[in-house]
């Protein structure tokens, strides 16, 4: 999305939904619900005011870099996920924790300068081995979070330890 000068700008748990498919070993989560969306022109500075309270950006709520508003709340989102969950310990022996864990810090940053991108984020989860298995889950770490057009991919939180985030909330939606 961020590639295309779009900020979702309404990151928070309640617009994830996990998908997964029995075929295959991997788990999607997926980010929806694209009313607040804002594309920006080309060349513009992505800065609007925040109305969201779902996670107030240390930064204050106006004139915020929209691109790194959605990067500071993806990470508060998925450092919410994990709490309670001692990674490290679920996790032992894998190489990756530790960056996961590290790209996340640098996430929620306080100041949006010294926050990734999504794409810097993106290669960073690209730089993790991809094919090996996780400790404890027999999941790869080819597990995704998908945000929109597959622009943005993510190895698996809490090593692939199924999270119970969501559920459909109608028979009549998809069973992922």
């Amino acid at each position: 999305m961020h590639e295309h000068s779009i900020a979702h700008m309404d990151i928070s748990s309640r617009n994830f939904v996990i998908a997964s498919n029995v075929k295959h070993p991997e788990l999607r989560l997926l980010l929806m619900d694209m009313e607040f969306a804002v594309r920006f022109p080309e060349g513009i500075e992505p800065t609007t005011d925040i109305w969201n309270e779902a996670f107030k950006p240390p930064e204050g709520k106006y004139g915020v870099n929209a691109l790194a508003y959605d990067v500071y709340c993806t990470g508060k989102n998925i450092k919410a996920i994990l709490n309670g969950y001692n990674i490290e310990v679920m996790c032992e022996g894998a190489p990756w924790p530790v960056m996961f864990l590290k790209l996340i810090e640098r996430m929620i940053d306080p100041s949006p300068k010294r926050r990734p991108t999504a794409a810097e984020a993106d290669a960073v989860m690209q730089s993790i081995d991809e094919n090996q298995p996780l400790p404890h889950s027999g999941i790869s770490t080819q597990t995704v979070i998908d945000f929109g057009c597959s622009i943005q991919h993510y190895p698996a939180l809490a090593c692939g330890t199924p999270l119970p985030i969501f559920s459909a909330s109608s028979t009549n939606e998809p069973q992922w």
